[in-house]
Protein backbone atom coordinates (compact mmCIF):
# COMPACT_ATOMS: atom_id res chain seq x y z
CA UNK A 1 0.00 0.00 0.00
CA UNK A 2 2.88 2.11 0.77
CA UNK A 3 4.27 2.12 -2.78
CA UNK A 4 0.92 2.42 -4.05
CA UNK A 5 0.81 5.44 -2.59
CA UNK A 6 4.09 6.54 -3.32
CA UNK A 7 3.62 6.12 -6.71
CA UNK A 8 0.39 7.73 -7.08
CA UNK A 9 2.32 10.94 -4.97
CA UNK A 10 5.53 11.05 -7.38
CA UNK A 11 3.93 9.69 -10.76
CA UNK A 12 2.73 12.51 -13.10
CA UNK A 13 -1.15 12.53 -13.34
CA UNK A 14 -1.25 11.24 -16.70
CA UNK A 15 1.17 8.31 -16.43
CA UNK A 16 -0.16 7.23 -12.78
CA UNK A 17 -2.32 3.99 -14.24
CA UNK A 18 0.91 3.23 -16.18
CA UNK A 19 3.42 3.73 -13.36
CA UNK A 20 1.24 1.86 -10.71
CA UNK A 21 0.61 -1.09 -13.47
CA UNK A 22 4.71 -1.42 -13.88
CA UNK A 23 4.85 -1.15 -10.23
CA UNK A 24 2.45 -4.27 -9.99
CA UNK A 25 3.97 -6.29 -12.57
CA UNK A 26 7.72 -6.17 -11.48
CA UNK A 27 6.24 -6.95 -7.80
CA UNK A 28 3.82 -9.81 -8.23
CA UNK A 29 4.37 -10.44 -11.64
CA UNK A 30 7.54 -10.70 -13.65
CA UNK A 31 9.83 -10.38 -10.39
CA UNK A 32 8.64 -13.25 -8.71
CA UNK A 33 8.39 -14.87 -11.72
CA UNK A 34 12.26 -14.82 -12.33
CA UNK A 35 13.34 -14.80 -8.81
CA UNK A 36 11.56 -17.93 -7.45
CA UNK A 37 13.83 -20.41 -9.73
CA UNK A 38 17.19 -18.57 -9.05
CA UNK A 39 16.29 -19.20 -4.84
CA UNK A 40 15.66 -22.42 -5.72
CA UNK A 41 19.21 -23.11 -7.16
CA UNK A 42 20.95 -20.55 -4.73
CA UNK A 43 19.43 -22.18 -1.24
CA UNK A 44 20.95 -25.00 -1.31
CA UNK A 45 24.25 -24.35 -2.83
CA UNK A 46 25.05 -21.10 -0.97
CA UNK A 47 22.88 -20.76 1.86
CA UNK A 48 20.47 -17.91 2.98
CA UNK A 49 22.73 -15.38 3.52
CA UNK A 50 23.96 -15.60 0.11
CA UNK A 51 19.83 -15.37 -0.81
CA UNK A 52 19.45 -12.15 1.00
CA UNK A 53 22.70 -10.45 -0.58
CA UNK A 54 20.94 -11.55 -4.03
CA UNK A 55 17.22 -9.97 -2.87
CA UNK A 56 19.22 -6.71 -1.20
CA UNK A 57 21.66 -5.70 -4.45
CA UNK A 58 18.19 -6.02 -6.68
CA UNK A 59 16.27 -4.43 -4.13
CA UNK A 60 18.82 -1.44 -4.56
CA UNK A 61 18.77 -1.53 -7.88
CA UNK A 62 15.35 -1.50 -8.58
CA UNK A 63 15.14 1.66 -6.11
CA UNK A 64 18.07 3.49 -8.14
CA UNK A 65 15.95 2.67 -11.16
CA UNK A 66 12.77 4.20 -9.82
CA UNK A 67 14.22 7.28 -8.34
CA UNK A 68 15.97 7.75 -11.57
CA UNK A 69 12.51 7.47 -13.88
CA UNK A 70 10.94 9.34 -10.93
CA UNK A 71 13.62 11.97 -11.34
CA UNK A 72 13.74 12.24 -14.94
CA UNK A 73 9.59 12.54 -14.74
CA UNK A 74 9.99 15.58 -12.83
CA UNK A 75 12.08 16.91 -15.34
CA UNK A 76 9.28 16.59 -17.96
CA UNK A 77 7.39 19.90 -18.67
CA UNK A 78 3.81 20.35 -17.77
CA UNK A 79 1.44 20.85 -20.07
CA UNK A 80 -2.01 22.26 -18.18
CA UNK A 81 -5.44 20.77 -19.32
CA UNK A 82 -7.94 23.25 -20.55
Amino acid sequence: VGSMALVAERAPPNQRASATALLMATTAGIGPLLAMPLAALLLPVRGGQALFAVAAVASTIAFLASTKITHDATQLPRHEIA
